[in-house]
């Protein structure tokens, strides 16, 4: 059945591509050709951090597939280049422009530059990802000194959104007050920023935490750049390394808790922190910001969020919301960031197990559908997931394709 899938992805992935050089009204014009995420109807445009996780299949397929890895990338420094940071999407819609999602540029720029090694090329990106960096440092700051998701929509923008989320996310805000409608639109403009859109974790005040994933993902911008300008000769690196290293006193001071064994997300205006346990715990893995003693306690709890075809979100628990980002629902790059978390810690037999239960559940569900899904039900292995959306499940051959491709290969490689 895997050779089957990855027939599909790779009949299926060029069907995606688009190219429009020109601003047409709907989308942003961009220099490159790119893939969408989506072979149905829904996602025809760029997304920010979904491209990452196609990005991990495409540099494995190789050929043209990573030539288009490379395009995404300078796409997305084009969007930098004119509003200085990458947007949701390369929509021209109201709320594409306000808020960005999680910062993954330049991650994926050390994986094109590793494929390429194109000294030239890294160069240039350099530059792009300083303007992201100075956008999260400048615009998402925090008394903690951590960073925060937030939103810049206008006013208008940003009170409409509540009727946005009753019409289309299964909420149902009665909310009159002008200024609590622009205070809660806020906070789910910000949650939209977090690419968690949306989750239990911000108890619907997202604007108010200081998230881990966030402050590690910055974590992981200053070790690059430190990396990045060794390579292309600048003197700068241990400047970076400094930063990185305050940063990461932050996030333990901030959202380590030792006595669970656990990173938890900061609400910073009640100082005190989540109550939700959510997978954000191994982001600090992946970053590679935890030391070897916070890694095999955020370990141990593995199990708290493991079920036979995945990893879910968020610890089980009671909702008054049906949320997509929690129980039950398996998320491709959650189970990458996992799964690549515990590899860097040499947990290779928990990753290996993260990754065979991720294949087989894609398989599992393209053999009844012909499809990839966008996401799956971790504790049944079916289609039957916790959805916000009433009215679709889109087919993915972005992010659920990228991470089925690469979980394939670290298992092969692995078990050899």
């Amino acid at each position: 059945m895997h050779d089957e899938v990855i027939a599909h992805i790779a009949a299926n992935w060029p069907a995606c591509a688009r190219h429009h050089v020109n601003d047409d009204g709907m989308k942003i014009g961009l220099p490159c050709p790119y893939l969408t995420q989506s072979t149905a109807r829904h996602f025809q445009c760029m997304y920010y951090w979904d491209t990452y996780f196609a990005n991990l299949g495409l540099l494995l397929l190789g050929g043209d597939m990573a030539a288009m890895a490379r395009n995404h990338v300078d796409n997305l420094c084009s969007l930098v280049t004119e509003f200085g940071h990458v947007p949701n999407s390369a929509l021209r819609t109201q709320t594409s422009f306000g808020h960005s999602q999680p910062p993954y540029l330049s991650m994926m720029t050390a994986d094109v530059y590793g494929y390429f090694n194109d000294r030239q090329w890294l160069a240039e990106r350099y530059c792009d990802l300083l303007t992201e960096y100075a956008f999260w440092i400048g615009e998402r700051s925090t008394h903690t000194g951590l960073q925060r998701y937030y939103a810049g929509e206008d006013d208008e923008t940003t009170a409409g959104y509540i009727d946005y989320l009753n019409r289309n996310r299964g909420f149902s805000f009665a909310i009159d007050d002008p200024q609590e409608r622009w205070k809660t639109g806020r906070h789910f403009l910000a949650e939209a920023e977090s690419g968690w859109d949306f989750n239990p974790r911000f108890a619907n005040r997202c604007a108010d935490f200081v998230p881990v994933d966030l402050n590690c993902n910055l974590y992981r911008y200053e070790i690059n750049f430190a990396k990045f300008g060794e390579i292309i000769g600048r003197n700068d690196s241990q400047q970076w390394r400094d930063k990185a290293e305050q940063r990461r006193e932050l996030i333990d001071r901030y959202l380590w808790h030792a006595d669970a064994g656990l990173y938890l997300d900061y609400d910073y205006v009640n100082e005190q922190p989540s109550p939700v346990a959510s997978l954000a715990t191994f982001q600090p893995l992946y970053a590679g910001c935890a030391s070897k003693q916070q890694a095999r306690a955020v370990v141990r709890n593995l199990g708290r969020f493991e079920y036979k075809w995945g990893v879910v979100p968020c610890v089980k628990g009671e909702r008054i919301h049906t949320y997509q980002w929690d129980y039950p629902n398996a998320w491709a790059p959650l189970q990458y960031l996992v799964a690549q978390g515990l590899l860097n810690e040499g947990y290779a037999g928990d990753a290996l197990r993260i990754c065979r239960a991720y294949c087989d559940l894609v398989e599992r569900n393209f053999a009844v559908t012909g499809q990839l899904w966008e996401k799956y039900n971790a504790v049944d292995g079916t289609l039957r997931v916790g959805d916000e959306h009433p009215y679709f499940m889109p087919t993915m051959l972005g992010w659920s394709a990228g991470v089925y491709v690469w979980a394939g290969e670290i298992f092969k490689q692995e078990s050899e």
